[in-house]
């Protein structure tokens, strides 16, 4: 369950010299302007979110130039190594699969020479390194104990001279559950194993193993992601979306830094250059003050329109002093957050 805290908010009159409570501990005694220039938090967040914006624009070039088109190679080379297995010849798959023509790789670059090598491993058989690292070829030598007696039978099983049942007659082998005896020389399930090493000899070579085996980057992964054409330019796209915002970003911070905030005796200017006279703010919103340092004035300008200003304390020093220049020279209504008690 949330424990949540509930707020009130009134609204009072203010009618000075009567200053609120707050405003205290700061002497307005005295009348010369107050002059607020930007503050060094100001600088530390704009800064702050440039970098973040440089950073990002770098990750997302990065992935469209470099990263994504590598993993793209692995992509395209593991559908090449998986058609080679099923039986498919170089010039099918490069005819139909739909990730290899995207890629558009130029002939006789590097990339393809890598995705025609592993075509042409994923063609042959497959070594006994690959098997001895899968599931069965680990669970067969548990039970047996004999990586030598399993690696015969496997290169006899790649050989494709004789049948199971040919090898295991003459290697003295129970060639099915019925022959087997508690007794036999590899014991009731060792021939299972044996009969596993050599039937495994003839499956298909598996990307889990040859990928990892190659030692290029990204091909370890089991499955990777083939990223479209247009997922790239997407990524360069955003790059430069985010880079064309940092320089927007900094060329707004480079004006805001030349912005003033200032109170006189009779009046307040505001960051945009406004001459806001006293007199006419008829509303203070304080409620956003204690967290974000951010007070909503309403006046009338000169024409009487309503119109707002804001004092950002966290931006301009010496905001709060301001405001409370404001706040001693208002009549009106003041809005407030108060906890529940009706403290402020």
């Amino acid at each position: 369950m949330f424990n949540i805290r509930t707020v009130r908010v009134v609204q009072v009159t203010v009618r000075l010299p009567v200053c609120p409570e707050r405003v205290k501990n700061i002497s307005m005694s005295g009348s010369a302007e107050i002059k607020c220039s930007v503050a060094f938090w100001y600088y530390r967040r704009m800064l702050l979110v440039i970098g973040l914006m440089l950073f990002g624009g770098l990750w997302f070039f990065y992935d469209g130039r470099v990263g994504w088109p590598q993993k793209n190679v692995a992509a395209v080379a593991k559908r090449a190594f998986e058609a080679a297995a099923d039986g498919h010849d170089w010039s099918a798959f490069s005819a139909n699969d739909e990730a290899f023509l995207d890629a558009a790789f130029v002939g006789g670059s590097d990339e393809l020479n890598l995705v025609k090598k592993a075509h042409n491993d994923g063609g042959a058989p497959r070594p006994w390194s690959e098997y001895i690292q899968s599931s069965a070829g680990r669970g067969a030598l548990q039970r047996i104990n004999n990586e030598n007696l399993l690696k015969e039978a496997y290169q006899a099983g790649t050989q494709g001279v004789m049948t199971w049942p040919e090898y295991a007659r003459e290697n003295d082998i129970p060639a099915n559950k019925q022959e087997a005896k508690p007794e036999s020389k590899h014991g009731q399930y060792g021939w299972e194993s044996i009969e596993n090493a050599f039937k495994g000899a003839s499956k298909k070579r598996e990307w889990a193993f040859y990928g990892a085996s190659t030692g290029h980057k990204h091909w370890k992964v089991k499955d990777p992601v083939y990223h479209y054409s247009s997922e790239i330019k997407g990524q360069m796209w955003i790059a430069n979306i985010l880079w064309a915002m940092a320089v927007v970003t900094f060329f707004y911070m480079m004006v805001g830094s030349r912005r003033r905030l200032s109170a006189d005796e009779d009046s307040l200017t505001s960051e945009s250059g406004v001459r806001i006279p006293f007199s006419s703010v008829y509303e203070i919103d304080t409620r956003k003050w204690d967290k974000k340092g951010l007070a909503y004035l309403r006046y009338h300008n000169a024409e009487g329109a309503e119109k707002r200003a804001v004092i950002d304390d966290l931006k301009y020093k010496e905001g709060d002093e301001v405001l409370e220049r404001v706040l001693s020279n208002f009549s009106g209504r003041l809005i407030e957050k108060t906890n529940d008690d009706g403290a402020p």
